[in-house]
C-alpha cells in the first residue's frame, strides 16, 4: 500500500521521468500525519508546479543537494486493517461501510415502546450481537461522524466492539476521541 502511494504520487508529480516511478528517492520517512521524500533537487521546479492542497516540496536544510517532498497521509482502519490514505482529511471523506454497517444493525435490533424510548423487543442471542447493540447509545456526533466518514481515528469497529463501552457521551468522546471537524 505505502509503494503504491508513493508511485501514484511520483507518477502524478514527474510524469516525464524515465525508469521506474520510485527510482528518485533518495530516501522516504513516514510520520504521523506525512510521508516525506528526498529527492535530487534539479525535480524542484517541475514538482513545486503540480503540487496538491497540502503537499510541500523545498530544499532539504541538512543536504541542499536533495529536496524534501511532503505528502501529507493518515492511517485509516477499514474493518481491522490500517490504511494508508494520501491527502487531506477533506480530500478522503469516505463512510468506512464495515462501521456504517454495524451501525444500522445495531439501530435495527432496537424499536421504540410507547413513549417513544429505545428498547429492545427480545435479548440479543449470541455475544456478538450483545456488544453491537452498544452502538446504537453511541454519542450521536460519533454516530454522524461514522456517517459522515469523518470519525476519529480511535472509532474502529474493534475499540467499539472490544473491551468497556462508556455509557457517558462525554466519556465515550474522550474514549474514541472527538470527530473530525467539517
Amino acid at each position: 500500500m505505502l509503494e503504491n502511494t508513493l508511485t501514484a504520487a511520483l507518477v502524478r508529480l514527474l510524469p516525464e521521468g524515465g525508469g521506474h516511478p520510485l527510482s528518485p528517492i533518495t530516501r522516504a520517512e513516514i510520520h504521523d500525519d506525512a510521508i516525506d521524500m528526498l529527492l535530487p533537487v534539479g525535480h524542484l521546479r517541475r514538482i513545486r508546479a503540480r503540487l496538491r492542497t497540502g503537499e510541500t516540496a523545498d530544499v532539504d536544510p541538512e543536504d541542499r543537494t536533495l529536496l524534501r517532498l511532503s505528502l501529507p497521509v493518515r492511517l485509516k482502519e477499514r474493518g481491522y486493517r490500517p490504511v494508508i490514505v494520501a491527502g487531506t482529511e477533506e480530500q478522503h471523506r469516505r463512510p468506512d461501510p464495515t462501521l456504517v454497517r454495524a451501525l444500522r444493525n445495531a439501530h435495527a435490533m432496537l424499536s421504540a415502546n410507547r413513549s417513544g424510548n429505545p428498547q429492545l423487543a427480545e435479548a440479543p442471542t449470541t455475544s456478538y450481537r450483545r456488544r453491537l447493540i452498544r452502538l446504537a447509545f453511541l454519542a450521536p456526533d460519533l454516530q454522524r461522524a461514522i456517517l459522515e466518514g469523518r470519525q476519529p481515528f480511535g472509532l474502529t469497529m474493534a475499540a467499539l466492539m472490544e473491551g468497556e463501552f462508556p455509557l457517558s457521551w462525554a466519556t465515550q468522546r474522550k474514549k474514541f476521541g472527538t470527530p473530525h471537524p467539517e
